[in-house]
């Protein structure tokens, strides 16, 4: 097993609340109050292979498994689901971008699996785990093999991320990879969530090093996360649901390392309505993928999406963002 050390400074509840409270207050924010919500109805689709849809639903129809991550590398698309009676092992299923299933890969845990991602710089798949942990495993592992250990396991990156079943647990419902670091978050009731930033090392020892760097507040129901670059400006991505019968929400901000808190009503961004039960979102070459575990045996009705997976233009979605 490789080395681990995490170095994560400690963040005082006092002090966060007088970063957000001085935010809230600053006349000079950066984005001013123009928030709308449009109908998904209103986008069209992009097309995929439908050997996608029929190889996720042959699972699904066959098992209790549930999708809950999504991430793209050059060449494979990585699903992750999770046994919704917690009886078999979670899993990781690869496809090539033609649709072709071409991998099941067992994780050896139950986990939640709730949010993966590809590390390009290290040829890694992050995937979350148990009470605040993440797991991050060799792609080549997950691609090839029928069963995979992680090369850096129970890192713990949990800390004040609330479970919301359990205020006394924590728990990483969803990351993602941008720019080199690694962005983690937990999905939340009532209250707001957190998002935190941490810069990844790997030295000659091969002992891995991550070090926070940056948090901020998110809006409740957070699922998943992503990030798009596109004319000098960072768009962060976050997708929102809870429950069979409502509309999922994808919102769009324009990322600024300096905002701490996202839910202030003077950060400006775009509101779209989306199928529900939406999980983890992640963009490539321009479109978002989206995916939804409404599909699966525990989770499926009449009156839910048709599709376990979707692709979106991007470019539909930012038109007109001020």
């Amino acid at each position: 097993m490789r080395k681990i050390e995490l170095l994560i400074p400690a963040v005082s509840l006092s002090a966060l609340l007088a970063v957000s409270s001085f935010t809230s207050k600053n006349e000079n924010y950066p984005y001013s109050y123009n928030n709308t919500t449009k109908a998904y109805t209103t986008f069209i689709d992009e097309e995929l292979p439908d050997a996608f849809e029929e190889s996720l639903q042959y699972t699904l129809d066959n098992s209790n498994m549930v999708p809950q991550g999504l991430s793209i590398s050059d060449d494979y698309i990585f699903v992750s689901m999770y046994d919704f009676y917690h009886i078999n092992n979670s899993l990781v299923q690869v496809y090539t971008k033609d649709g072709d299933l071409i991998n099941t890969c067992s994780l050896r845990n139950k986990a939640h699996v709730g949010g993966i991602s590809y590390d390009k710089e290290r040829n890694l798949l992050w995937v979350s785990s148990y009470l605040g942990n993440v797991d991050a495993y060799g792609v080549f592992d997950i691609v090839h093999k029928d069963e995979a250990s992680p090369r850096y396991k129970d890192l713990y990156l949990g800390q004040d991320l609330r479970n919301y079943n359990n205020p006394f647990k924590t728990a990483v419902s969803y990351l993602t990879m941008h720019n080199n670091s690694l962005y983690v978050g937990n999905f939340t009731l009532g209250r707001n969530g957190i998002v935190k930033q941490y810069a990844i090392d790997v030295d000659e020892e091969r002992t891995i090093h991550l070090k926070e760097v940056n948090r901020f507040k998110v809006p409740n129901l957070v699922q998943g996360i992503s990030f798009y670059e596109k004319d000098d400006n960072t768009y962060m991505i976050l997708s929102r649901s809870r429950g069979i019968k409502v509309p999922s929400t994808l919102q769009i901000f324009k990322y600024d390392e300096e905002i701490t808190d996202y839910t202030n009503p003077l950060v400006n961004y775009k509101s779209f309505e989306f199928p529900p039960m939406i999980e983890q979102i992640t963009t490539d070459n321009g479109s978002i993928y989206s995916l939804y575990e409404s599909q699966s045996e525990p989770y499926k009705t009449d009156k839910n999406n048709g599709k376990t997976l979707n692709k979106t233009n991007i470019q539909t979605l930012l038109s007109n963002f001020n």
